[in-house]
């Protein structure tokens, strides 16, 4: 899968279906998953092709990740910050793995 159908996927997942949990903060959820595509899926792209890193720590390592942005930039609530990115980055890695093979 090229680079920006990845980056299609990502903005569609994280943006459109993070903003339905965070719906109270208007459109600061929709910037926060536009921004962490951004960032992340060129870098999941080099990691899955480039190295051999098991790519199951990477999947833990990015939950984790997203779930702190979520908590420090959008609410202050760690177990809906958890929940929100183990599900959505279940949807982004899904997609990932099935367009990379």
């Amino acid at each position: 899968m090229s680079l920006y159908n990845l980056l299609l996927v990502f903005f569609v997942i994280k943006a459109l279906l993070l903003w339905p949990f965070y719906y109270k903060l208007k459109w600061k959820p929709l910037l926060v998953g536009i921004a962490g595509s951004l960032a992340v899926a060129p870098l999941l792209t080099i990691l899955y092709h480039e190295t051999a890193i098991d790519f199951w720590l990477v999947y833990f390592i990015y939950i984790i990740f997203d779930g702190l942005l979520y908590y420090f930039l959008l609410q202050r609530v760690w177990w809906k910050a958890l929940l929100v990115s183990a599900f959505l980055n279940t949807i982004v890695m899904v997609c990932f793995v099935i367009g990379n093979g």
